[in-house]
């Protein structure tokens, strides 16, 4: 008898121990299922505290059968709040109040049964029994689980853990109701409070790597949105808003990215007349030009290569690889495009012109150079057409 009071003592004081840890580390990571966890472990306790008083009572008194039915209902709670902590691992399911509603059952075979009895000991097989039935639905759900960011250690600790714990519930059971029959030996009797000992210390050591692995799951999924929300605002840096294409600030930055590459040649456009559109047909048409000079711009040019709206009418292309003469014939088949466009509060058909300028760059050359080459050969074009073109042209915003 001292020996089982020992053991209950030793075993309670350690148990809240671990309880007053997980606590804390719920605490420190912010997870709420260690602390169900913490929960389940205070009250396991609690339980024994009252085991203890039962125990220490002996006879089947008034008191001696309140203790172990507070002991028997803290025993089922504990498994529960431990099951809801799994349930909130492996299934997305939290812990909520209204889950307590499933212990009525258990807690009222706990408040009804010792009175029912000649001997608390008669009830033992059937709560060891009750344990191990809960140990092993709380099993079955760990093996529908969520999908873990790494591979998960905790997850067969613990598994084998309640495998553990349902065997020796069910041990204790059989042991129970074949105490009159069969005379166990002391050495039993040590050996099963150790294995008692080891279930618990290796459940706790797996529900602490399952918390830690959360954690870095957690840690990792939040790098990876952190990262998406990186490359998706430096995107949307470098874009124009208008009409998709890259904006000035790409442009500025490319040929530091692409310092060591090949050589190839770079064009400056720019929209005639673009202001006169907007002055006459409001800025929905101005807009509407721009995207359609965009989508011409792609539409004759290499999926490989950059195309710029660098502010305003202005537009530039960069050809690695390219020659000034390939990029000059792309360009004088866009005129064809943009005949007879439908803009918005333009009352008939459009007809938009562009100029451009072309120039060539050798590898690791300066492309900024050969832009502003690019740039000066596109307003001497622009202005030999204004020279050009009839006066009467000058209706469709040429």
């Amino acid at each position: 008898m001292d020996f089982v009071l020992t053991a209950i003592a030793v075993q309670s004081i350690g148990t809240c121990l671990v309880a007053f840890f997980l606590w804390q580390l719920g605490r420190a990571i912010r997870v709420r299922f260690v602390t169900s966890w913490a929960l389940a472990t205070f009250t396991f306790g609690v339980a024994l505290g009252f085991l203890y008083l039962t125990v220490s009572i002996g006879s089947p008194t008034g008191p001696a059968r309140a203790a172990f039915g507070v002991y028997m209902a803290a025993c089922y709670l504990t498994v529960f709040l431990f099951w809801s902590g799994l349930r909130e691992v492996f299934r997305n399911d939290p812990f909520a109040i209204r889950h307590l509603l499933r212990l009525i059952p258990l807690m009222a075979f706990a408040a009804t049964a010792p009175w029912l009895v000649a001997g608390t000991r008669d009830l033992e097989p059937c709560h060891f029994l009750i344990q191990g039935l809960l140990f092993g639905a709380a099993l079955a759900d760990t093996r529908s689980r969520i999908e873990f960011a790494s591979s998960s250690i905790g997850r067969p600790i613990v598994q084998s853990s309640l495998v553990l714990l349902v065997l020796l519930m069910f041990w204790h059971a059989i042991a129970s109701f074949t105490r009159g029959a069969v005379n166990w030996s002391h050495g039993s009797l040590i050996a099963t409070v150790l294995f008692d000992a080891l279930a618990e210390v290796f459940l706790v050591f797996g529900m602490v790597i399952l918390a830690c692995e959360h954690v870095r799951d957690q840690l990792e999924r939040n790098n990876r949105e952190l990262l998406q929300a990186k490359t998706e605002l430096e995107t949307v840096a470098r874009t124009d808003g208008l009409t998709g294409l890259l904006n000035r600030r790409a442009f500025e930055e490319w040929p530091r990215l692409h310092a060591a590459g090949p050589a190839g040649c770079v064009a400056a456009i720019d929209v005639n007349d673009l202001k006169q559109l907007n002055d006459n047909h409001l800025h929905s048409a101005g807009d509407a030009a721009l995207k359609l000079v965009g989508r011409a711009l792609m539409n004759r040019c290499r999926v490989t290569d950059p195309i710029f709206r660098i502010g305003g009418d202005e537009f530039a292309i960069i050809m690695p690889g390219g020659n000034a003469d390939e990029l000059a014939r792309r360009l004088e088949a866009i005129d064809g495009e943009l005949e007879n466009l439908r803009l918005p509060g333009v009352p008939g058909p459009y007809s938009l012109r562009i100029a451009w300028g072309v120039a060539g760059y050798s590898p690791s050359g300066d492309i900024a150079a050969a832009f502003q080459t690019a740039d000066r050969e596109m307003y001497a074009q622009k202005a030999r057409r204004k020279v050009r073109l009839p006066a009467a042209l000058d209706t469709h915003g040429l």
